[in-house]
């Protein structure tokens, strides 16, 4: 009990104090809105891309990936129904439901669920191995994510757009999403370190050792950014069918993700990585998204608010009880 005690909180203290250090330092001041959002660039399109490459071109794709990928659709597909033909059942409105959807299955997987599973294993001698199966992960999931934010939110800019307009919309929308997901720097990281380590490429040390220490820039660089987004009129806006958004995505989401786990027999380092995925808060991109879309962006925000406090509880439980030893 103790051992598994201590391994949750040497993985949410850091997460908690980095975090709050960016809560503070931008509410005192100290940081301005305008340097978080030049760090959320610069995690994005440069440091978060690096740790992709030089992590998986390392690597291997272990036996159990395609179930562990598998586990995670289903489970976004699944609780993604959920939500949107239980969305009336909770009160919520018709040009809400797109954006609560979203809100439900978009996970946080770079800038939470990475620096999580990187915490959680850097003790094990397996670490590289560990996080080379989470990295790898990632690209199916961003595209299904983009995929499913684009059915979701749709009827809201047909709504806004109306008639014949919002139709030509449609078409040149899904375009733009297509362009996005193949510009997509964490896609692209993906596919350059799958294609490396399928052909065997290495780099030379010097240039190794280089896209290593950009890549570490990520975990710290991507807390600080989260808790620096994180503001009390988000926390005020649409409280209440954020909760319930909070409650699927990160209690019956996992709880889901957990029973296909076995049904399908993954590895207990594939339940854990999956698990604290799918445990994972609801990804700032579902608040621009919506916004983008004329969905209802306050309650997106709200959601990625309530949803990135609460996962200290979700993410603590994971690790508790299916945390790797």
């Amino acid at each position: 009990m103790l051992p598994k005690f201590l391994a949750v909180i040497n993985t949410l203290c850091p997460i908690i104090i980095l975090v709050g250090l960016g809560a503070f330092l931008r509410h005192r001041k100290f940081l301005t809105d305008g340097f978080f959002r030049e760090l959320n660039r610069l995690i994005f399109w440069v440091a978060l891309p690096c740790l992709l490459i030089v992590k998986i071109m390392h690597s291997r794709l272990d036996s159990g990936w395609g179930g562990m990928v598998l586990v995670l659709m289903l489970s976004t597909l699944i609780i993604g129904m959920i939500a949107w033909f239980g969305a009336s059942f909770w009160g919520i409105g018709v040009r809400s439901r797109g954006a609560f959807t979203q809100s439900v299955f978009r996970s946080n997987n770079a800038y939470v669920g990475i620096p999580v599973i990187q915490l959680a294993v850097m003790h094990l001698p397996n670490e590289a191995e560990l996080m080379s199966l989470a990295m790898v992960t990632l690209a199916p999931c961003l595209i299904l994510y983009n995929v499913l934010a684009v059915v979701v939110l749709m009827p809201d800019k047909l709504a806004a757009a109306g008639g014949d307009i919002a139709r030509i919309s449609f078409c040149g929308h899904l375009r733009r999403v297509f362009i996005g997901i193949v510009k997509n720097p964490l896609i692209i990281g993906c596919v350059i370190g799958v294609a490396l380590m399928l052909l065997q490429v290495r780099f030379p040390i010097s240039i190794d050792k280089t896209l290593e220490h950009i890549g570490n820039l990520s975990t710290p660089g991507a807390l600080l950014a989260l808790g620096g987004s994180l503001t009390l009129e988000r926390l005020r806006n649409s409280v209440r069918q954020a909760h319930v958004a909070a409650c699927l995505k990160l209690l019956v989401c996992p709880l889901i993700g957990l029973a296909l786990s076995y049904v399908f027999g993954l590895t207990e380092a594939g339940r854990f990585i999956a698990l604290i995925f799918l445990a994972c808060p609801s990804a700032v991109a579902s608040y621009v998204m919506a916004a983008e879309m004329n969905g209802d962006s306050a309650l997106a925000g709200s959601a990625v608010a309530l949803t990135t406090l609460y996962s200290l509880i979700s993410i603590g439980a994971v690790v508790f009880f299916a945390g790797l030893s």
